[in-house]
């Protein structure tokens, strides 16, 4: 009986954290209009936007996650981000379990 209630406290906990990182139930796009990578080229993240990228993501050229006020990248349900390099001003990137980051350098 024990085990059952601290299993159902730490499921409490964890929703609890998901909740208040405002992270459940959103897609790539969902925080603001820097979220979406155009396709080609590099990729400019406002890192007030709190973009979750939750379906793999690879950017021909290098993240840019620029310090516009407090904020997160999410990367999130076994997603991976592939690019070339992260150049960051000081924005946090939180990687879930499961989820990858990918790094190359073509020179």
């Amino acid at each position: 009986m024990k085990i059952i209630k601290i299993t159902i406290w730490i499921v409490i906990a964890v929703l609890l954290i998901l909740y208040s990182c405002g992270c459940e139930n959103q897609e790539l796009g969902a925080g603001g209009t820097s979220c979406t990578y155009s396709g080609s080229g590099d990729w400019y993240i406002n890192s007030s936007d709190n973009c979750v990228i939750s379906t793999d993501t690879y950017v021909n050229g290098n993240v840019h996650l620029l310090n516009t006020g407090s904020g997160l990248l999410y990367i999130i349900d076994g997603a991976t981000l592939a690019c070339e390099n992260i150049n960051s001003t000081s924005t946090n990137i939180d990687v879930e379990a499961g989820s990858h980051i990918k790094l190359w350098n073509d020179s």
